[in-house]
C-alpha cells in the first residue's frame, strides 16, 4: 500500500495520509479510494499487491500452523491411546477382583431369592391360618 500511495499521491507528505488510512480515518480513506480510482486501481490490487509481496512470509506462517496442527493431532492421539490402555488396565483389575458371574447367573440367583421369600410368607401365612383355625 505504502509503494502505491508514494506512487500515486501528489501531497507533500504521503506518510502522514498513510498513517491516517491505517487508523481508518474517514477522510484519509476517501482521498486513498480516490487516489486508487485516478490510478485505475482498486483495493483489491493493493490487497493482490500485498499478497505477493508478502508470499514468502504467508507460506512459512501456513507451514508453522500445519506443523503446529500435527503435532496436536499427535498429542491427541497419544492421549486417546494411554486413555484406552489405562481403561484396560482398569477392567483387568477389576475382573481379576470379582468373581466371573454371568448375569444370567445373577438373575436366575435373584429370581430364586424372591422365590424362597414368597415361598416363605406363603408357609408363615398357612401358619398363622391353622393356628388361627385352632383357636376358635
Amino acid at each position: 500500500m505504502r509503494i502505491i500511495l508514494y506512487w500515486a499521491c501528489s501531497a507533500d507528505d504521503p506518510e502522514e495520509l498513510i498513517n491516517n488510512w491505517a487508523i481508518r480515518d474517514p477522510v484519509a480513506m476517501a482521498e486513498v479510494e480516490e487516489l486508487l480510482s485516478s490510478a485505475g486501481l482498486s483495493m483489491d490490487a493493493v490487497i493482490a499487491e500485498t499478497i505477493a509481496i508478502k508470499f514468502s512470509d504467508i507460506e512459512r506462517l501456513d507451514g508453522l500452523i500445519m506443523n503446529a496442527e500435527a503435532r496436536r493431532s499427535a498429542t491427541l492421539r497419544e492421549i486417546d491411546r494411554r486413555r484406552a490402555s489405562q481403561a484396560q488396565t482398569m477392567r483387568h483389575a477389576i475382573e481379576s477382583k470379582t468373581p466371573n458371574i454371568a448375569r444370567s447367573d445373577v438373575r436366575k440367583s435373584k429370581m430364586g431369592r424372591i422365590r424362597d421369600q414368597r415361598t416363605q410368607v406363603a408357609r408363615q401365612s398357612g401358619e398363622c391360618a391353622r393356628e388361627h383355625r385352632s383357636a376358635h
